[in-house]
Formats: structure tokens, sequence, C-alpha cells
């Protein structure tokens, strides 16, 4: 059987066509069933197993057809997924989520994700089986409830390459990996590109785009949508660089809420700054600035930072020039685990003192 089982039912054929040959054209399996027409829909329904399907994406007369037959409720509790296909936003009935016809396809893309990838994944596991990653609650830690020092801004750090250093994602692991032995610490991977899952060969359920969407029905919960690294939590990078722009400012305003909830050191890891920037780096107290030696790039990130200095006046901005790259080597061949026992790993060793000293972290209980 396909990986993932889609019906979808709808008398615009040729949007169907259309959606049907975007989901073939992508490296995955789909077991696709397809209606166009309401009289074979509704001549069928009733012998539909609707179990074995994990996503039902319907029209609105298909929706009156399974109504009607009384089968709506049947197919909203066996079905993975139910979605209403609408014209535009807010033309939905029945009490169905709704998936706009020409809406860009990251949200289904997603959904297929949180489908592909259902419950709390882990990483790195043993060779004895032992899932090595972190399980426990984000406040727990051998036993005894950690709190960090400061709800806000002492507990918001920010990372960023103005000159996009090609180690950027795997400095700021490293980094929160010696971080994650002192205490809980959450990394926001907010790069609109990034290479986390090839970094880590990891996989996840979602991303903070779906996290924000189940939210936005009560149903999601931040903890569900971590991944492990170790003690270290990460929230995994978004599938499209235009998604973090459609992030709305009284959605940032929820992540914030719920990050500062956890009592954890959050990191925040930019590539590029977007909407949600300017209130996420208001709560934060440092920044660093990732460079290389050379002179031309120090000038650039020396711009950059008399910039945010100018706008973020309680910001601690701090550069670090790291003292090698991944030169011209043309394969992503190799784990975070070979660049932790290389060069990059010495010298993160090297610069503890510049974190250690103020994630101090008091245990009660």
């Amino acid at each position: 059987m396909s990986q993932i089982q889609i019906l979808i039912a709808d008398s615009d054929g040729a949007y169907v066509e259309a959606l049907v040959n975007f989901l073939m054209g992508r490296q995955e399996e789909y077991g696709i069933r397809t209606f166009t027409e309401p009289l074979a829909f509704e001549e069928e329904i009733r012998q539909l197993d609707w179990t074995d399907f994990d996503l039902t994406i319907l029209g609105k007369e298909y929706l009156a057809i399974a109504q009607e037959a009384g089968l709506l409720g049947e197919i909203r509790r066996k079905t993975g997924s139910l979605l209403q296909l609408t014209e535009e936003k807010g033309q939905g009935m029945f009490g169905v989520d709704e998936m706009e016809k020409y809406q860009p396809m990251d949200f289904l893309v997603n959904l297929l994700g949180r489908v592909k990838y259902p419950g709390s994944l882990r990483l790195h596991e043993a060779s004895d089986g032992v899932m090595g990653a972190y399980t426990g609650e984000l406040l727990a830690a051998s036993g005894k409830e950690r709190v960090c020092e400061g709800r806000d801004r002492n507990s918001f750090w920010a990372v960023y390459s103005p000159m996009h250093h090609d180690l950027l994602l795997a400095f700021t692991l490293l980094m929160c990996r010696s971080l994650a032995q002192e205490g809980p610490v959450i990394l926001m991977d907010l790069e609109e590109n990034s290479r986390l899952g090839e970094l880590l060969s990891c996989k996840w359920r979602g991303t903070l785009t779906d996290y924000l969407y189940l939210r936005s029905t009560d149903d999601g919960k931040l903890a569900d949508f971590l991944i492990y690294d170790g003690a270290l939590a990460i929230m995994p990078p978004v599938d499209s660089p235009t998604e973090l722009g459609r992030i709305s400012p009284d959605q940032w305003q929820l992540v914030l809420g719920d990050l500062q909830e956890t009592g954890a050191r959050i990191v925040l890891l930019y590539d590029s700054f977007h909407q949600g920037a300017q209130l996420m780096l208001d709560h934060c107290r440092k920044m660093f600035l990732l460079s290389k030696q050379e002179p031309y790039y120090r000038r650039l990130t020396a711009r950059t930072e008399g910039a945010l200095r100018r706008q973020f006046r309680h910001l601690e901005l701090e550069t670090m020039d790291l003292p090698l790259s991944l030169g011209s080597r043309g394969e992503w061949n190799f784990s975070l685990e070979e660049i932790e026992a290389g060069n990059l790993g010495n010298y993160v060793v090297s610069q503890k003192y510049r974190w250690e000293e103020e994630h101090a972290c008091r245990s009660v209980g």
C-alpha cells in the first residue's frame, strides 16, 4: 500500500487533475482516489472504508452528500484529516477546516508532513536500539526542576550571520548542545533555508507554521512539535522560505508567550529577518553575529552590528569570527558529529566561556 492515502472529491475536474499532478510530482508515494461527479460519489460513499484515507478533501457539494447520507460524523472520526475545498477563505461550512483552492501549496505540504510523521520524534538511535534523545519535560533535569533566571530578555538569545556563514547552523547546534548540558534549551530554527534534516539526519512531525495552525484550533501544543538532539529541544525549520513571512504579528506574540512559559533558555537562529524578528529581538538579551576573519566580511558584519545597536539598544551584540568554513567541499555528506570532532568543535569548546557564565540556572525542589 502507498505511504499516504488521499481522497479528493470536487466537481472542478481541471483543479482536481492539477492537484493530483502536483502531488504525484513530489518525491513521495501517494495513493490517490478522486471523484469529479457527485452521482458517482453518492453511489459509492457507503462502500468506502474511511479508515483507509489519511487525508480527505471534499468540495461543498460532496460534503453535503455526506451529511445527507448521515455519514459526515463517521468520516470525521475515521479519516485522518478532513478538509473542505473552497474558492476563498471563509466559505467553509459543516464545521470542517478549509483548504482554499488557490492558496500556496505550503499548507498542504505541511499537512502531509504531519500525516507522514505523526507523533513525537526522537533522534540518534544507539546501536543497542536505545533512543539517545531526551524525552522528559523541558523543565525537568536529573530529577530536579530547573528554572532559568529571567523569564524574559535574560532567557532569549539570537544567532545571526550577516554574511551568511556556511557554518551558521552547525555552530549554533554545537553551542546549544553545550548550553543544554547546564539546563533546558529550545533552539528555534527560524532559517528560511535550513539543512537541519541533513546535518542531523532527522525527520519531524511538523514545523512552526503547523504548530500555529493547530494552535488556532486549540489542538496544538508546543511540546508536540519539538524534536530532540540529546537534551536539546529544537523547533524544526519551515518547508518554504515564504512561510515565515506569512506569520502574523499576533501569531508571533503567541509563540513568544508559549516559549516564555517553558522556562527554558531560548535560542533564535536567523539567516534573515522577517516581520516577526522585531518582536522577538525586543525580548532578546544577547545576539551572536558570526563572521569570517577576512576584512571584507568584518566590514559587512560591523555595518550590520551598528544598525542593530541603533535599533535594539538593550541588545548585547557579540561578533565571533569563525576561523574556518566548509571551503570548496562539494558534497554535504557528513554529520554534525563529524563536524564536532573537527576544528569547529574545538573552536566551540574554546569559546564556551562566552555563554557558560550567563547560562545561570537554579535548581529547586
